[in-house]
């Protein structure tokens, strides 16, 4: 099944320190890493973050929470369950808290592309 997310933003999370990724590479303003979120002017009330472990649970959970109601936050998990490798309630526990916190949590998922239109404000990924 072919699902289409859009956002104002992507935000790239592949652990505590970055790692360039050829396909989508960050460019500081629509596709961003961690470390860019400090120097926003405002955060965004939609976005894609990209891994579903420590700081990428962290920055989906601080977007929603300061995007309020209507924030649309998504996270891509490449694996079935967040934490995959820790304990089964931790992994349960994550899913309910993003889930509470207004979180959609899309596991076994993969992006394909990345591609940022300026002028329309958004960036398309599928």
């Amino acid at each position: 099944e072919d699902m289409v997310i859009r956002a104002e933003h992507f935000l790239v999370c592949t652990g505590s320190k970055p790692r360039p990724l050829v396909k989508f590479p960050w460019d500081g303003k629509f596709i961003i890493t961690p470390r860019e979120i400090a120097v926003l002017e405002s955060l965004p009330k939609s976005a894609l973050v990209l891994g579903c472990g420590a700081v990428g649970c962290e920055v989906a959970t601080l977007l929603a929470s300061v995007g309020g109601s209507g924030a649309n936050i998504h996270v891509l998990n490449s694996y079935a369950k967040p934490f995959q490798d820790d304990d089964e309630d931790v992994s349960d526990f994550v899913e309910f808290i993003l889930a509470e916190d207004g979180v959609e949590l899309h596991n076994n998922a993969k992006l394909e592309f990345a591609k940022v239109h300026e002028a329309k404000g958004m960036v398309e990924c599928r």
